[in-house]
């Protein structure tokens, strides 16, 4: 009976350890999440500030349509990019945070 009580409270200090190891898992991926998308909304209003100017110092009509279109393109393709990159770090994120508990659902 002792055996099994001990064996118990060492299976919950494990587990409680390994939950603080997701945690701060947890911890990182956020944060290289919240890197990514701050550096993909720099650079957006980056491109959306160079688009404006060569908007404003456009001659006619066609070349703010052209600027605009092209601003365009470069944000969606800049966002896309970055949002396949975020999408990768939630995944990673996900594989480390469970990996720590890979122990206690192995089969023998």
């Amino acid at each position: 009976m002792t055996h099994a009580f001990d064996r118990m409270t060492q299976l919950g200090r494990e587990f409680f350890a390994d939950s603080l190891k997701s945690a701060a898992t947890v911890a990182r991926g956020m944060q290289s999440v919240v890197v990514e998308t701050g550096e993909c909304s720099r650079e957006c209003l980056e491109k959306s500030a160079s688009a404006f100017e060569k908007m404003a110092r456009a001659d006619d009509v066609n070349a703010v349509i052209s600027a605009s279109g092209d601003c365009a393109r470069a944000i969606i393709e800049t966002s896309v990019s970055r949002s396949a990159r975020v999408a990768d770090l939630y995944a990673e994120m996900a594989r480390e945070t469970v990996r720590p508990f890979d122990r206690f659902y192995k089969q023998d």
